[in-house]
């Protein structure tokens, strides 16, 4: 008596059928016959029954139905003999074709050359493995690189020899080399493409689909699809090519997108998203810009300014700008009426601002600065001067005073009192913020009050020759 355990069973309950997988019941040898026994294991028993015909090599026919239903379960067949003297001869002639088919597969596989095809008689399993006389010539390792099918080995592999190497592929465009006084190489033929892949499964094979880590191409270019990490990089030139090529820093591993970008958003011009720190000179052969982009549609009489370039005493001053003492110089628009550009100082508790503005003129947080240009060219309208001098000058008021926030003593006019006087000796200039208040600052034309001074000085001069013409007719008589 004999047990037959090869593959699995499975079966409906209410049922007398059998289906197996991996299963040979119809080969004669093996004793499978009506009457031989079939258990099926479950966990903890077993459940038997007698086989009333088999069908097939994967289906089998029982004396009742199968009362608890089971599916790919492990099993056995307890084979009886036959009392069938012909029955027996058939079991025989057929354990003799089973015996002498494994005998051909050993023949095979013991006189044959290359690779052979063995059929396992049991479970009707194929596979192929080298020839018994081409394993033996593995052992040269020329002959072993000539192997195909798949070939598992075992060990270290060691060319002990240079100018030597493990070659691969049907056109010999890959391999493992060593070339006498060089270091060892993984090579690859002119023209031929190198990739690392990834599998899509555990264990590999050639078959599998494939997803490229790193490739090099015909004429040395890497391509890596993901991410390199390295502690540093080296290289003789980094060229970037891609819609908006950028470079991300990650500082002390930020997990944000990044903390400074550096990305060229515009062909040709390069975006640092972040501050720029230059602990030396910083040079340009063309522009230096500083570039705020404007509000859409802004109302007139808004204020727009731009960024500014800064100069900075780091540690020292510090009044609107904590860091230190700060001088900037930007552009600003008030819209709907001018353009100007604006010196901004900030230190020491205060701050000061020179505007200047369309046409020359300057404009302080004490006033507007006078220009001196005189030119006709610059002028026109002209007409005499209005009369009056003599009642306009006796008119301003002089006084001494002190400019806020400065020590020194000065003599001069209020221009407002000027602009009693004659409002031509007064102009305003724009408005500015001074101590929380917002005003235009009046400023005094001193050329026009020298103006009139001189008017005055050559009508005295005139009255003063008629003095002393008359003073000689008087002397003379």
């Amino acid at each position: 008596m004999a047990m037959y355990e090869v593959g699995t069973v499975t079966g409906a309950a209410s049922q007398a059928r059998v289906t197996g997988a991996t299963t040979k019941w119809s080969q004669e040898a093996l004793g499978i016959l009506p009457g031989s026994i079939l258990v099926v294991y479950r966990s903890g028993s077993a459940d038997l029954y007698a086989i009333k015909s088999v069908d097939s090599d994967t289906q089998l026919t029982l004396t009742r139905n199968i009362t608890t239903a089971f599916s790919g379960a492990s099993y056995g067949i307890i084979t009886a003999e036959t009392a069938s003297t012909s029955s027996f001869a058939n079991q025989l002639a057929s354990a003799f074709a089973f015996w002498r088919s494994v005998v051909e597969g050993w023949s095979m596989a013991l006189t044959g050359s290359g690779n052979i095809t063995l059929t396992d008689p049991i479970t009707g399993k194929q596979v192929t493995v080298p020839a018994i006389a081409g394993m033996a010539k593995a052992s040269d390792l020329n002959a072993l690189a000539k192997l195909t099918g798949g070939n598992d080995l075992d060990g270290s592999q060691v060319i002990t020899s240079d100018n030597a190497g493990f070659i691969l592929g049907r056109n010999n465009d890959i391999g493992l080399v060593k070339k006498s006084g060089t270091y060892g190489k993984l090579m690859v033929g002119s023209g031929t493409r190198f990739s690392v892949v990834k599998g899509n499964k555990a264990t590999i094979s050639p078959e599998d689909t494939q997803t490229e880590i790193m490739g090099v191409d015909s004429a040395g270019n890497l391509a890596v699809p993901g991410n390199i990490s390295a502690g540093k990089y080296f290289a003789q030139a980094i060229e970037l090519s891609m819609s908006t090529p950028y470079i991300d820093f990650h500082f002390n591993d930020s997990t944000a997108d990044y903390t400074t970008r550096l990305i060229e958003n515009v062909a040709g011009e390069l975006t640092l998203e972040g501050a720029f720190m230059c602990k030396k000179h910083l040079y340009a052969w063309g522009a230096l810009m500083a570039r705020s982009v404007a509000p859409s549609n802004p109302a007139n009489g808004q204020l727009i300014t731009g960024a500014p370039f800064q100069s900075m005493i780091q540690g020292r001053g510090g009044f609107g700008d904590a860091r230190g003492a700060v001088a900037n110089y930007y552009v600003e628009e008030s819209v709907g009426s001018e353009h100007r550009a604006v010196v901004y100082l900030d230190g020491y508790g205060r701050t000061d601002a020179w505007i200047f503005r369309a046409g020359g003129t300057i404009s302080t947080g004490k006033g507007d600065v006078l220009t001196t240009g005189s030119d006709v060219r610059l002028k026109e309208d002209f007409t005499e001067s209005r009369e009056g001098a003599s009642r306009r000058i006796n008119a301003l008021g002089v006084c001494e005073f002190n400019m806020k926030g400065e020590t020194r003593r000065r003599r001069g006019f209020i221009a407002q009192q000027a602009e009693k006087a004659d409002d031509l000796y007064t102009f305003l200039g724009i408005e500015q913020e001074i101590d929380g208040e917002k005003f235009r600052v009046m400023n005094v034309d001193y050329t026009a009050i020298i103006a009139d001074l001189v008017t005055v000085a050559q009508g005295l001069l005139v009255k003063n020759q008629e003095l002393e013409r008359r003073i000689s007719v008087l002397e003379g008589t």
